[in-house]
Formats: structure tokens, sequence, C-alpha cells
């Protein structure tokens, strides 16, 4: 996930979405859109068609990481109100890692919130991994994206951006060819 303040002012507060993929769920046009252009008046979402966990905490330097167990899309207007949120967690309350960490495969939102103001030109990137659940279908392709909130300095409504659209299908790998133990760790297979 890469962020970049483009504007000319600085952002007192920043706010990034990220969906996990859980099979048949589908949060609607913010997060399961497929469009390449305009998303937001582009309502062609579709459920995901395969699921992945979460493999641990996430840490993201200048921002918290807050976790969501079960919850719904908002469908009310955006008014771009600083209460406004696209994904309402169940019982209207983000989680700790500490809270989620023995069930990570019930994890199905992440949500950073940055703990410092992001200037103007400021910019950075993490990853993390999720693990594609076993039971999922091979080569059947899920469509996601972030949805990201700032706040600027003295402003009272938010501006939100959609982010670029992610496709990826799980796929089973294979190791083939000769295995062996490499005892004088040469790199080459010795006779004998």
């Amino acid at each position: 996930i890469s962020y970049f303040n483009n504007a000319p002012n600085t952002f007192s507060t920043a706010s990034i979405y990220f969906p996990i993929p859980k099979e048949e769920k589908d949060y609607g046009k913010y997060f399961n859109n497929k469009a390449l252009t305009d998303a937001i008046n582009n309502p062609d979402s579709s459920p995901f068609t395969w699921s992945a966990n979460l493999t641990g905490e996430i840490t993201v330097p200048r921002f918290t990481t807050l976790y969501a167990t079960g919850g719904s899309v908002n469908t009310t207007t955006n008014d771009g109100s600083t209460s406004w949120e696209p994904f309402i967690p169940t019982g209207g309350t983000w989680k700790s890692y500490s809270e989620v960490s023995s069930n990570l495969e019930d994890v199905v939102f992440v949500k950073f919130v940055a703990n410092s103001a992001i200037g103007s030109g400021d910019s950075g990137s993490f990853k993390f991994e999720l693990e594609v659940a076993s039971d999922s279908p091979v080569d059947e392709i899920s469509y996601w994206r972030t949805y990201s909130s700032a706040l600027a300095l003295g402003a009272s409504t938010q501006s939100w951006v959609v982010g670029s659209v992610l496709a990826a299908s799980p796929s089973i790998g294979e190791i083939s060819g000769l295995v062996f133990y490499d005892n004088n760790a040469n790199g080459k297979y010795d006779a004998g």
C-alpha cells in the first residue's frame, strides 16, 4: 500500500481502509469495484471469489493499525464529515492487534490511521502478507482496492480517494527437478 500527499497543504490526519478477501463478501463500490476509471460513479462491484487471512500484526511507520472482525459497508452518502466511515465494524469499534491475534482468520478489514501530520509531498509505502485459505478455488480472480481519507489542517470536511484496483487469483505452485543434499555446499550434485 502506498500513500502520497500531492496537495499543497498538510493533512492533520489520514486513514486508509483495506478489506481482507473473504469469499462471497462484496463491500461495494468503494472496495470491490473493478472499474479502471471513475470507480465511485461506476458501481461495478463483485464479491470476493476466494478467502485470505492475515499472517500476523501489521506495523506501519506513522500509522496506527486497527482491525475489524465483522461489520458492514456504510450505505449512507459520504457527506465528507469527519465522522463518516466507509466501513462500520461490528459494535462500531475497531480493535487492536492484541484483541484479534488469536483469531486472525476472522479479520475482514484493516484500517490504518496516521498518528502524525502528513505534509505536502510526504509519501510512503508498506507491505504485509495475506495467506490464501486452503479451501479457496484456484484461478478465480478477485478485485479490490483501498479507500482513503485525509483532513487538511483547519478543514472541516475530509477528502476521499479511491485506490488503484488490485486483481489477484490463487494458483497452485510446483517444485520439480532433482532434490539432493549438498554435503560440501558447492551448489552442485556430486556423484556418489
